[in-house]
């Protein structure tokens, strides 16, 4: 009877500890979240505009989405970027997307629908609670960009 009692302290203190561990690592996690505009088969050529809403202030790694298909004549565009809070502090930058790599094939993960998932900055950007819009403009010559089917922003930030 007595040997049972240890064990059964055993395995009650195994699953306490094991329990912690689970639960420090569950608290480590990164949070992701998922903007997306779809253009549903309609040519990009103005701006999009993506508003969300951070839940929590911290340092985000943050990403442009772009999913594309083959009907897509361009072989790279430059994207003017614009993040605007809600006191209308506003940062711009320019990115340069690449459809195409130096082999000939397309960027992008999948089939025939291709997936390009390009960080926004180097270091991560700071956002504090509240309302953004971002804007996600191409620059083009010719006004009009066949085969982008979904323009997006992902932002990544580790919980402490």
């Amino acid at each position: 009877m007595k040997i049972f009692k240890i064990f059964i302290k055993f395995i009650l203190l195994t699953i306490l500890i094991f329990g912690g561990i689970i639960f420090i690592f569950s608290r480590l996690k990164e949070e992701t979240y998922f903007y997306k505009y779809d253009l549903k088969n309609k040519l990009w050529k103005n701006n999009v505009n993506i508003e969300l809403n951070i839940d929590s202030s911290g340092k985000y790694k943050t990403f442009l989405l772009l999913r594309h298909n083959s009907a897509l004549e361009s072989k790279a565009i430059l994207c003017k970027l614009s993040i605007q809070d809600s006191i209308n502090n506003k940062k711009n930058d320019t990115l340069k997307i690449n459809f195409i790599d130096k082999n000939g094939r397309w960027e992008g993960k999948g089939l025939s629908l291709k997936t390009i998932i390009l960080p926004i900055a180097k270091d991560s950007i700071i956002f504090k609670k509240g309302y953004y819009k971002i804007e996600i403009e191409p620059l083009l010559t010719n006004q009009e960009l066949k085969g982008i089917e979904t323009v997006g922003i992902i932002l990544k930030r580790n919980k402490k």
